[in-house]
């Protein structure tokens, strides 16, 4: 249990050092890394709130919300080492995974009383809640709340005290300690600009409207087909599967006792997916699948062993307006980003060079095709030159 406590305070330990929690519920992009989780539509509405990325060549991380909050994020050097999301930090306190706290409502508290002191230097319960508001929800809900105070509490403490020894020891005036704070300044004020010029554009309900009839104008139709899944970690556990569908197992049972993919849970029922979509390795043994028909042999990626079933093949559709809007903000987010820089770089004269020295065209970010991801085509858009803004793959309908 105590390591298991300790596991779930380091989460917060983390996060309070980074001052954000870092590209939590970032779109996973399993697609191109040939397995695993192929739910394409799962992922994009999982990314579609945040458009993130990292600046500068030290690795000083940050972060534009194009979600509902338009607040800007900027983990520091430390962010690097913060994992991308916590799925259920309940399950390493309590065994639970509900993300609902069932604990009794907090006692009230009259002032604001002093939680811990260091010397002369006092922490008060302010400065606690203060840090505990920033914490991503799932933290908030899944840890007792009298245990997630302490806990922050306690890590306030520590950060106190690692830097006031790092003062002591004369960090703050290392070139390395100078170079990133700049770094971080730098982030910061290109991130609240961002924030500024691009982000009510993707909240204002009319260019939203307007970009979903462009959308829907470009969609090109194209053959998707129902998947189910059922991935497994070696070869001998493929062959039990596969022995079982042969003598007649059903297959989404088979997939619920067996696979480790999360559509385990949904029977492997992976959703509509464009094949084309797909990586090759496993592309090639889907195309020649009729529906009903699954594959007889498991397909080996570096994720483990996969046997697919198709169930049915139909045209695509695209997405109504309102199951399209994160969609649509990323997508008018990275349109909005792309004339930005044109702008700046004609307005500051830039000039682009070769690795070489010799010079090059001025060109700036690649646009992102407008229907090019909808269409479940595989290839990535280039990264913005400042900052990287990953792309949501835009699914179809279902």
């Amino acid at each position: 249990m105590k390591m298991k406590f300790i596991s779930a305070a380091a989460v917060v330990f983390q996060f309070i050092f980074v001052g954000n929690y870092a590209a939590a519920g970032a779109l996973k992009r399993d697609l191109n890394k040939e397995g695993g989780h192929i739910d394409a539509r799962a992922d994009a509405k999982a990314g579609a709130g945040d458009a993130s990325g990292s600046t500068g060549a030290d690795g000083g991380a940050t972060t534009a919300n194009t979600g509902a909050d338009t607040s800007v994020t900027v983990p520091a050097e430390a962010a690097a080492n913060v994992p991308s999301e916590v799925s259920a930090p309940g399950d390493a306190i309590s065994g639970g995974s509900s993300g609902e706290s069932t604990e009794a409502p907090a006692k009230k508290i009259e002032g604001d009383p002093v939680v811990a002191r260091v010397g002369r230097k006092e922490f008060r319960r302010s400065d606690v809640l203060a840090a505990m508001a920033s914490l991503p929800q799932h933290l908030s809900t899944s840890i007792p709340r009298d245990r997630l105070f302490q806990m922050v509490s306690d890590q306030k403490v520590a950060e106190y005290l690692m830097t006031e020894q790092a003062k002591k020891a004369g960090l703050e005036k290392t070139k390395e300690y100078i170079d990133r704070l700049d770094q971080m300044k730098q982030d910061l004020l290109a991130r609240l600009f961002l924030t500024l010029e691009i982000t009510p554009k993707t909240h204002n309900e009319q260019v939203l409207r307007a970009r979903h009839i462009k959308y829907v104008a470009e969609f090109v139709k194209m053959k998707e087909s129902h998947l189910y899944h059922i991935m497994v970690a070696t070869a001998e556990e493929a062959q039990k599967a596969l022995g079982e569908l042969k003598n007649g197992g059903d297959f989404s049972k088979i997939a619920e006792q067996h696979s480790v993919a999360p559509s385990k849970k949904k029977g492997g029922d992976e959703g509509f997916i464009p094949i084309d979509a797909l990586p090759d390795a496993i592309k090639g043994k889907l195309t020649v699948l009729n529906s009903g028909e699954y594959t007889k042999e498991a397909i080996k990626t570096e994720a483990g062993y996969h046997i697919f079933k198709i169930t049915e093949t139909r045209d695509s559709v695209p997405m109504k307006f309102e199951e399209s809007k994160e969609m649509l903000q990323q997508m008018i987010f990275q349109e909005e980003l792309t004339k930005l820089m044109d702008r700046l770089e004609k307005q500051y004269n830039v000039v682009k060079y070769q690795e070489d020295g010799t010079s090059m065209k001025t060109a700036g970010p690649t646009p992102v095709p407008a229907n090019g991801a909808a269409q479940g085509g595989s290839a990535e858009p280039a990264p913005a030159v400042v900052p990287d803004v990953p792309v949501v793959v835009s699914p179809t309908a279902q």
